[in-house]
């Protein structure tokens, strides 16, 4: 229960804190997913928000559980990084 805590804490101080600052990256870059008829959102979005995620949810996977417990997890984080 520790080890789960923790993860979800340290994936969100990781997402909430890179955040702002990939916010400003997309800013200054002009990285906005546009509205269109068939999209939800009203306004110009920043795109780069999964990397933010990602970042937190791959440091805190490596962090708290890492490869120890089962070995085909690593063939499974590779697969994300790819996807990713």
């Amino acid at each position: 229960m520790v080890a789960l805590v923790g993860a979800f804490l340290t994936s969100f101080s990781i997402s909430f804190a890179s955040i702002p600052s990939i916010i400003k990256v997309s800013q200054d870059k002009q990285l906005y997913d546009f509205p269109e008829a068939r999209k939800r959102h009203l306004a110009a979005t920043p795109t780069l928000g999964g990397i933010a995620l990602f970042a937190g949810f791959l440091v805190s996977f490596l962090f708290w559980v890492g490869p120890r417990p089962f070995p085909e997890l690593r063939c499974i984080l590779c697969g994300v990084i790819i996807l990713f």
